[in-house]
């Protein structure tokens, strides 16, 4: 068993709403100004030659505008980098998102509506949004969170639609994915991960549909022209949770309701960013509703003691018990701003009984890790490692390996160094579940110096590394796409 320590407002200090949000696990905010375009980079040891596409990485790199900034790291203008493998061969080129806040922001102009930016639109203006969206038909999102392939669509996504299009070779912006359905489109808020079932050939995701009747809207998008997304059931709740991700598993659907809630009514008439008016309720506790993907019907909600969390690592079934895997904080004080010291995390383990209607946890370790990732292969199936980060402070961001069946760990660092996401990318033919490499873009701001960095997967020994004419900005998502 385990025991959460809170410390969401233990201080008399305390100013978790304040109106100027620091930023998350300690993360410098750093502009980058410069676009590169199939700038050839310099390479030390052999990428494999196997690798044939591209790394694409979302993330935000724009926060200072002569006296005016963007005070959450969540909230920077977003930027795409595109490393492309051809033959061991790595090109760059990256690219602002050319959105609604980034031609804004030329203008001085940072109002929109972003994780805690402030819109700053009167109650008028709110309700004009929320009830006649088709006033505001050609805004782009600033999509600085996750990038996906929908349907042989590039699109960059965050956490309120529409999706934007790119080029993935140049990272041009090419306009919304404007999904011909009748599903919300504006001033709603979905899911930045949505997961794709390969067997079904289709996307999973959900939405938070805001009003005097609040529901969680669940739906799929089949892998073809025309892009539709299908509602396949609707949730009805008294306050919206924040969820940044959610399970999966071949026959269920689970939200993990956490209790950092929003009062419907208070993001129409109080304002302020997405964030800005949830507030935690630990007393409610964290509720899994396990929807049955085939019937749209909730078959169970359970209960586990209070608990935050951003990012769902893997979900499978074993019978009738779901296994649900995810990075568990005490409580959301890392949404608001960085913690006085680093909160302890842990890679738990949910077991969901159906039949018997309990659930039990495992602490699978006690850990730094964030951003975690599999081989996709095992992706709804019993796995074993799983990848990610270890924050441990604002000069030292490390790449982790964790064995979910001992809790063992490998982890590479180097001094000064902020490690990002890890891809794992498998192996041809590969037959062991860690055969592969791990790409992940490395920065160390005190040398304004990045790399990409290959990893061999199993022992963590460097395999290649490729130098970037500048420094990165700390990104948040990215995928390997093969051509």
């Amino acid at each position: 068993m385990f025991a959460f320590y809170c410390c969401y407002c233990q201080s008399a200090n305390c100013k978790t709403n304040s109106s100027k949000m620091q930023y998350f696990s300690h993360i410098p905010l750093k502009d980058l100004n410069v676009e590169l375009s199939n700038a050839p980079l310099k390479t030390t040891g052999t990428f494999p030659g196997w690798l044939s596409g591209v790394l694409i990485r979302n993330g935000p790199a724009k926060f200072h505008f002569d006296d005016q900034e963007i005070d959450h790291w969540f909230d920077g203008l977003a930027m795409l980098h595109a490393f492309t493998f051809d033959k061991g061969e790595v090109s760059y080129v990256n690219k602002f998102l050319r959105s609604t806040p980034f031609y804004n922001a030329q203008k001085g102009d940072l109002r929109f509506l972003g994780f805690m930016q402030d819109p700053k639109r009167s109650l008028l203006q709110r309700i004009l949004i929320h009830y006649l969206p088709w006033l505001t038909p050609h805004f782009l999102q600033n999509c600085n969170v996750n990038v996906l392939r929908i349907a042989n669509e590039y699109v960059a996504v965050t956490e309120t639609p529409l999706p934007v299009r790119f080029d993935p070779k140049t990272l041009e912006t090419h306009g919304a994915l404007n999904f011909q359905d009748s599903l919300c489109k504006l001033d709603c808020f979905e899911c930045a991960h949505p997961q794709f079932d390969a067997k079904r050939n289709q996307f999973v995701n959900y939405q938070a549909v805001l009003g005097l009747r609040s529901h969680y809207r669940l739906y799929t998008i089949d892998n073809a022209k025309p892009i539709r997304r299908k509602a396949f059931t609707s949730i009805p709740v008294d306050k919206i949770s924040y969820m940044h991700s959610f399970a999966l598993t071949p026959r269920y659907m689970i939200l993990a309701e956490f209790p950092l809630l929003l009062e419907p009514l208070d993001h129409l008439l109080k304002g302020g960013g997405y964030l800005s008016n949830f507030k935690w309720h630990p007393e409610r506790n964290t509720r899994f509703h396990v929807i049955e993907r085939a019937t749209g019907k909730r078959v169970r909600i359970l209960e586990s003691e209070a608990f935050f969390c951003f990012h769902h690592v893997n979900a499978f079934e074993e019978q009738d018990r779901i296994q649900i895997d995810l990075i568990a904080y005490p409580d959301p004080t890392v949404v608001y701003r960085a913690p006085l010291q680093e909160q302890k995390r842990f890679l738990l383990r949910f077991e969901l009984d159906l039949q018997k209607n309990s659930l039990e946890k495992t602490v699978l370790a006690e850990t730094h890790l964030e951003f975690p990732r599999i081989n996709e292969k095992y992706h709804m199936h019993s796995y074993r490692y799983v990848y990610g980060v270890g924050f441990h402070s604002e000069e030292l961001i490390t790449l982790q390996k964790i064995d979910t069946h001992n809790g063992n760990r490998i982890e590479w660092k180097m001094d000064g160094s902020l490690a990002g996401e890890p891809i794992f990318v498998s192996s041809p033919q590969s037959i062991v579940e860690d055969e592969g490499i791990l790409l992940s873009v490395v920065s160390d701001y005190s040398k304004n110096h990045s790399f990409l960095l290959a990893l061999d997967a199993k022992n963590f020994e460097e395999i290649a590394r490729a130098e970037i004419p500048h420094c990165i900005p700390y990104g948040l998502h990215g995928q390997y796409f093969v051509f």
